[in-house]
């Protein structure tokens, strides 16, 4: 697709895994792991699944806010079919903002400003190199259908 090196995507000659990306995402986890060292596992579990919570909140509230924009724009929703997905817009963003302010205790703190960093990579990926966001999104739609 372009936006990792080729060769991370071989299947491994004998068990078909991708074992490349697996040895990546290994190394990030060891790297992890020793950075930190001394820190409770359910402590580090909780803070990974907080920004995987607010990075999920952020696509599923920009999710909605864009249905309603296609849907409006074709002529899909009138009206009162508006009402559902305007509800999911405030209930995520009152949770999001739940979930930032008042402001957490450190590491917490820290969390939203990751999530931001992570959309900010992906937006400049976009920008730079729009024919390989292009190529991901038709893989995408190509294997949810």
């Amino acid at each position: 697709m372009g936006l990792v090196p080729r060769n991370w995507d071989k299947a491994h000659p004998r068990f078909q895994s991708p074992y490349r990306s697996l040895a990546v995402v290994m190394v990030v986890a060891f790297i992890l792991v020793l950075a930190l060292e001394g820190q409770l596992g359910t402590s580090v579990f909780g803070w990974l699944g907080t920004i995987g919570v607010l990075a999920l909140l952020l696509v599923y509230l920009f999710t909605q806010v864009a249905a309603m924009k296609l849907f409006g724009r074709i002529g899909r929703w009138r009206g009162w079919q508006f009402a559902i997905p305007g509800l999911a817009v405030i209930l995520l963003a009152y949770t999001l903002w739940s979930n930032i302010y008042p402001v957490p205790a450190a590491p917490g703190n820290y969390f939203p400003y990751l999530v931001l960093l992570w959309v900010a990579i992906g937006v400049v990926i976009a920008i730079r190199s729009p024919q390989a966001a292009s190529r991901l999104g038709e893989t995408l739609m190509r294997e949810e259908a």
